[in-house]
C-alpha cells in the first residue's frame, strides 16, 4: 500500500523538474521535440543534465534572494548595513564554482545558464507572440551546428536587435504577457473549463482583490508592504520581458495570499486607549 501511495504522488506525470516532463501533454511533446534537436545538433545528454541543473540552480536562486530580502528586513536597522554586505558574498560564494567550472570548459562563466538567449528570443524574436514555442530552434538552419555558448549569444543578440528596432512592439508583447501572467484561467486551451478552472479562476480573482485591499490596510507600514509587493513587481516586470505564464506568479501567490490574509487582521488599540 505505502508503495501504490509513494508512486501515486511521484509519477512521472506529477512532476514537474525534467525538461522532457510537465503536466501538460502539450508542453512535454515540445519538450521533447527540444531535447530531440539538442541531441541532433550534438549537443549531448550531459549537456541536457546540465541544462536541467540551471533550471533547478535558477529556482534555488529566486528563493534565496527571497529569503535574503527577509533577513535584511528583519531585526533592528543597525545591523542592515551588515546584511547587505553579506548577501552579496554568499551568492558570489555560491555561484563561484560554477562559473570557474564553466569557463574551463565552455570558455564561458555562464554564472546561472547557457539558455539566456534562447528563452530572450522566445519572448522577442520575429515569431513571438507572448507564449512560448521554441519551433525556430530546429527550423532555422543558421542555428545548426552552434554551440551552446554561440548559440546562446547568437539569439541574445538578434532578440535585442529586434526590441530595438520595434520598441512598440515590445509594449504590445509586455502587455499580452501580463494577462497571460496574471489571467485567472489557465492558457492552456485544454485546462480553461471544467470545475478545475473554475475553482482557480475564483481562488485566484479573491486573492488578488484581497492582496489590493491588504495593500491599502498595510499603509505605514513600510518594511511588510516591501516584502510583500517588491517580489510580486519584479517577477512581473521580468516575465512582461520573457515568456507570460500563469505558472511564472505561482511563487508568488503566497505573499499575495498573506496580503489578503491581512484585511482580516484586527488592529489593536494601545493600552492607554483600552477600555478598562
Amino acid at each position: 500500500m505505502l508503495r501504490k501511495i509513494r508512486h501515486w504522488f511521484h509519477r512521472p506525470a506529477v512532476r514537474m523538474g525534467p525538461i522532457d516532463n510537465s503536466r501538460i501533454r502539450t508542453t512535454r511533446t515540445k519538450n521533447a521535440q527540444f531535447v530531440s534537436y539538442l541531441t541532433e545538433i550534438g549537443f549531448r545528454q550531459v549537456n541536457a543534465d546540465r541544462y536541467e541543473s540551471s533550471l533547478r540552480r535558477r529556482r534555488w536562486l529566486k528563493h534565496a534572494l527571497l529569503w535574503l530580502l527577509v533577513g535584511v528586513w528583519s531585526g533592528d536597522r543597525r545591523r542592515i548595513w551588515l546584511r547587505l554586505a553579506i548577501c552579496p558574498l554568499v551568492l558570489a560564494a555560491a555561484l563561484l564554482p560554477w562559473g570557474l567550472r564553466n569557463k574551463a570548459v565552455l570558455g564561458s562563466f555562464a554564472w546561472l545558464s547557457t539558455n539566456g538567449g534562447v528563452t530572450l528570443y522566445d519572448a522577442q524574436g520575429p515569431q513571438a507572440d507572448g507564449s512560448s514555442n521554441q519551433a525556430f530552434l530546429p527550423d532555422t538552419p543558421a542555428f545548426r551546428g552552434l554551440d551552446e555558448v554561440t548559440l546562446d549569444r547568437t539569439l541574445a543578440r538578434r532578440a535585442i536587435e529586434q526590441m530595438r528596432a520595434d520598441p512598440a512592439r515590445v509594449l504590445r508583447l509586455a502587455g499580452v504577457k501580463l494577462r497571460r501572467t496574471w489571467s485567472p484561467i489557465p492558457n492552456v486551451a485544454e485546462y480553461r473549463s471544467g470545475a478545475v478552472a473554475t475553482v482557480g479562476a475564483v481562488y485566484t480573482i479573491v486573492v488578488l482583490l484581497g492582496a489590493v485591499a491588504g495593500l491599502a490596510r498595510l499603509r505605514g507600514r513600510r518594511t511588510a508592504r516591501a516584502l510583500l509587493w517588491v517580489p510580486v513587481v519584479y517577477f512581473t516586470l521580468v516575465h512582461c520581458v520573457y515568456i507570460g505564464s500563469v505558472r511564472y506568479r505561482v511563487p508568488l501567490m503566497p505573499l499575495l495570499a498573506i496580503a489578503a490574509a491581512s484585511v482580516l487582521g484586527v488592529t489593536q488599540k494601545p493600552e492607554n486607549q483600552r477600555a478598562t
